[in-house]
């Protein structure tokens, strides 16, 4: 994306602040002080996080393709604007916004929801990891920069979700009481259903639904909120 926008006027720094702003008001929250865009691995190697959040070598081999990244161990979403890749059919707003939604619905808003071992959510994702092709997951450890992956189920299946969420587009759409009701509902008849057609497949539709709407009311969330809740609630992420 930054050659493709190298000689445009505004360049890269007005695709972001777009997209920004558009995310800010359809989907309050998707992005908060924990989210952090820049233009080019050296902006983000030259920036506070990197300062404060030292990167090891691995990592740096890792960054200069990246589009992005979500660190479980700081919290913080990181979006590499440059880096980000131009997919057949896909506008500057497109890749920027599924980058986003990959790291903070998929990633982020994932890892906050399995918070507990014991959770409804960690029941969903465990039921939903034992549905998802083997062949979608040894494919992913074949792509460049997912190799170190190779064997590793849970962080395969970590990946194979985010990648869920980008391909989502309800996800952008700005929650609501009458929605979550909806939803709701929608689930009970999901649980009912799944007496009638037990197939594999309604199965990994159904939890993936779920969990994707979930995630994406956890990613929603401010870290502060994200941090009380889960020191007063443990068990109820």
């Amino acid at each position: 994306m930054g050659d493709a926008l190298s000689g445009r006027p505004g360049g890269l720094a007005s695709a972001v602040a777009g997209v920004s702003e558009h995310l800010k008001t359809q989907v309050p929250g998707l992005l908060h002080d924990k989210t952090h865009v820049f233009h080019s691995v050296e902006d983000l190697l030259n920036s506070d996080y990197a300062r404060q959040h030292p990167f090891s070598k691995e990592d740096l081999a890792g960054l200069q393709n990246a589009e992005g990244f979500h660190d479980p161990k700081t919290g913080h979403s990181v979006i590499i604007a440059g880096n980000t890749e131009l997919r057949a059919g896909e506008t500057l707003h497109d890749a920027l916004t599924r980058v986003i939604l990959h790291e903070r619905v998929g990633h982020d808003g994932l890892q906050t929801l399995l918070g507990s071992k014991n959770s409804k959510a960690q029941q969903h994702w465990d039921g939903l990891t034992q549905r998802v092709p083997q062949t979608e997951l040894d494919a992913i450890a074949k792509q460049e920069g997912y190799g170190h992956l190779a064997g590793d189920h849970t962080a395969l299946a970590h990946e194979w979700f985010a990648r869920q969420a980008e391909k989502s587009p309800h996800l952008l759409k700005q929650p609501g009481l009458l929605r979550d009701m909806w939803e709701a509902f929608k689930a009970q008849l999901r649980k009912m259903s799944n007496n009638w057609k037990d197939t594999d497949e309604s199965h990994l539709d159904t939890h993936l639904q779920e969990l994707l709407r979930h995630s994406r009311k956890a990613a929603l969330r401010t870290p502060a909120a994200n941090q009380s809740a889960s020191q007063q609630h443990p068990s109820a992420n």
